[in-house]
């Protein structure tokens, strides 16, 4: 019986040092989860914090980019005014000798349409001032 005693005391402190061990582990993750909790709600707070700054320079730069647009279009506005309208400018442009004042061709890049050594083409019966006529020069034989 003694024996029996002794066995059963011994199984009763192992069973309280288990208990004892696992309370002490689940108060380590208590103590683990606490921290992560604390951390997460830093991390989050500086998020928050990081997302609002974000948030600011994205307002700064587009009302930035709105005064910069609304400067040019002003600047616009007042080159608009002060050039001829535009059916003036429009007539100045296709009149005969503004087309034989030009210095590049109209088009270029195709075969058929392309001018060498940009030669503006002179147009019926309207003089070039700035081009003087070809002449055919003898050849050599």
């Amino acid at each position: 019986m003694e024996s029996t005693n002794k066995s059963y005391e011994l199984k009763i402190d192992q069973h309280q040092h288990r208990i004892q061990f696992l309370e002490g582990q689940i108060n380590d993750l208590e103590q683990q989860m606490n921290s992560l909790y604390v951390a997460f709600d830093m991390m989050q707070s500086d998020r928050t914090k990081e997302r609002e700054s974000t948030l600011m320079w994205r307002n700064n730069l587009l009302q930035s980019d709105a005064a910069l647009a609304k400067e040019e279009s002003e600047k616009e506005r007042g080159k608009q005014q002060q050039s001829p309208p535009p059916s003036e400018q429009l007539a100045a442009e296709r009149s005969p000798l503004a087309r034989n004042q030009r210095k590049t061709p109209i088009r270029a890049g195709h075969s058929s349409y392309s001018i060498s050594n940009n030669e503006i083409p002179i147009v019926q019966g309207i003089p070039s001032p700035d081009i003087p006529p070809r002449v055919a020069t003898p050849q050599a034989s």
